[in-house]
């Protein structure tokens, strides 16, 4: 009888273990399980409240009136892209989205997804909305996602439930400037980046026979701009920017200091020569002063250049002066061969009588060059290496990156939907990130 007890007993103590095993074996696989889930939920949320948010940020800077369809398939998009679809209309069971649109200060204002929900704006009634409220400046995103345990349901656990919640935002950039060293004094076009990025063939050759910035094979060596705005050396001494030209201090209403200070950071019109010696030492040791750049211009516009979106007159306009200058050359070619070096990228280039009608003109002796000189629209910075300079009096590189346009997001006014329909809306650089 005793010998029975026993046996029995280390039956029900070899099922507990077994229980307990099988929890811990539970807790290693599921507890897993749920590990990786959170994370690619989480990514997903961030990437569909990015994607959500570049579709709000297009209604605000085209002065468009938005689609909140629009919107909502942008968002279910990249959650499907990552791996989590979702089919409004015959949604999964284990798969649950919404999506709100907020202000500036997080504020939630009404649904972005699902679409036509019913919203609450601050101060109006409950609508179904249509497109983005009035002061939307970002999206966020949450999602939940259950599966089916596999070891835990021993004990019990029937779920996984892992959840996300992103929140992007879409504002205003802050003017961004480039400061120290390694920024040649060379402006480099932004439609060749677009061609090198396009065709992946990233190697360039500056300065070929006719002066132009092209593809190391020859290729797409571009027309427009001009020839000649792609072999001028930049002045990094002469620069405007137009908003301390436009409202310059009350002690200075020519918009520049005659006697060469910088008061402020903005004004760099100091020397209406480049010397030989001043290119060299750019050449040598970089810009001498920060470098802003503004919003890239909209080429897909017709050609009005009283169009502040085909031409911005945000960031700096740079004077360039067209020549060999073949001692600079070989000084850039002997300093930095091997090396990364940075480059100011231009959009669109300008005469002295385009300066004259948008900016304040100063006085003698810094009057708006004419002439040959152009005036280069700064939009961004292109990063490359110097490959080699053996081609008569060409530099050769390869294309490393480029930063286009603003980067750093202040929140602003937000959509608004009468200057939508009015075409009316303030020029900037926006641009998208994630908030929390």
């Amino acid at each position: 009888m005793k010998k029975q007890k026993e046996q029995g007993q280390a039956l029900i103590i070899l099922a507990f273990a077994l229980i307990v095993l099988a929890g811990m074996a539970g807790l290693a696989i599921d507890g897993g399980r749920l590990y990786v889930l959170r994370r690619e939920a989480q990514g997903a949320a961030d990437a569909a409240a990015l994607a959500g948010t570049r579709k709000l940020a297009e209604y605000i800077v085209e002065c468009t009136v938005g689609n909140n369809d629009a919107v909502d398939k942008a968002i279910l998009g990249m959650l499907r892209n990552n791996g989590f679809a979702f089919d409004p209309s015959n949604p999964p069971n284990n798969i649950d989205v919404k999506a709100w649109y907020v202000d500036r200060n997080e504020n939630t204002l009404s649904y972005a997804f699902p679409a036509g929900e019913p919203g609450r704006a601050p101060g109006l009634a409950v609508v179904i909305i249509n497109e983005p409220p009035d002061g939307a400046t970002g999206v966020r995103v949450r999602l939940v996602v259950t599966e089916t345990t596999t070891m835990l349901r021993i004990v019990g656990q029937q779920h996984l439930v892992a959840s996300a919640e992103a929140t992007a935002m879409t504002g205003p950039a802050h003017i961004t400037q480039f400061s120290g060293g390694g920024m040649l004094p060379i402006g480099f076009p932004v439609q060749q980046v677009d061609r090198i990025v396009s065709s992946g063939d990233y190697e360039f050759t500056m300065f070929d026979g006719s002066g132009a910035i092209c593809r190391r094979d020859g290729v797409d060596c571009p027309s427009n701009p001009a020839a000649q705005a792609s072999r001028g050396w930049l002045n990094f001494n002469y620069i405007y920017h137009w908003t301390w030209h436009s409202n310059p201090a009350a002690t200075n209403p020519n918009g520049i200091n005659l006697n060469g200070s910088t008061s402020s950071s903005l004004n760099r019109v100091l020397s209406t020569s480049m010397s030989n010696a001043d290119l060299k030492q750019w050449a040598e040791y970089g810009a001498p002063h920060p470098i802003y750049f503004g919003t890239r211009g909209n080429a897909s516009r017709p050609d009005n250049i009283n169009d502040p979106l085909r031409y911005p007159l945000d960031g700096d306009f740079i004077v360039g002066d067209p020549g060999a200058r073949e001692s600079t050359r070989k000084i850039i070619c002997d300093t930095h061969m091997g090396q990364v070096v940075y480059l100011p990228l231009f959009d669109y280039v300008q005469q002295e009588s385009y300066m004259n009608s948008k900016f304040v003109s100063p006085s003698n002796p810094r009057k708006f060059p004419k002439g040959q000189f152009l005036y280069y629209h700064i939009v961004g910075f292109l990063a490359a290496r110097i490959d080699s300079c053996s081609g008569g009096k060409t530099i050769d590189g390869t294309f490393m990156s480029a930063l286009i346009g603003g980067e750093t997001v202040g929140p602003g006014m937000g959509y608004n939907s009468n200057a939508a329909r009015q075409g009316s809306c303030p020029l900037g650089t926006y641009s998208i990130a994630l908030w929390r």
